[in-house]
């Protein structure tokens, strides 16, 4: 096994943005549904004290929730279009095909 080559985990960097912006995106949407019911908790339970930090988030996101969310999907858009045409030119096995070709 001296002379295998490893092949990259993202031999294209523009699909590893794409991961970290659909994580960002997904984690926002989940955060944007949520919130509406830990408010109606709290609501129903006046036992349960809210903390200040907690309700300036939860009315931060409800004000900018859909605006982020639009931002981070053109995000996701434009990367997905560039890691496609960059594609390409990061294919590793085509550089691997042509260096044996060049060997022989």
């Amino acid at each position: 096994m001296a002379g295998t080559n490893r092949k990259p985990l993202f031999p294209n960097p523009f699909y590893f943005f794409l991961l970290i912006v659909s994580v960002l995106f997904v984690i926002t949407i989940f955060a944007y549904l949520v919130i509406p019911y830990y408010e109606m908790g709290l609501m129903n339970h006046p036992e349960l004290k809210r903390k200040p930090s907690n309700q300036a988030f939860s009315d931060w996101l409800d004000r900018s929730g859909p605006l982020i969310i639009g931002i981070e999907f053109v995000i996701m858009l434009v990367l997905s279009v560039i890691a496609m045409l960059a594609d390409d030119k990061f294919d590793r096995t085509n550089n691997d095909r042509d260096a044996d070709r060049n060997k022989k």
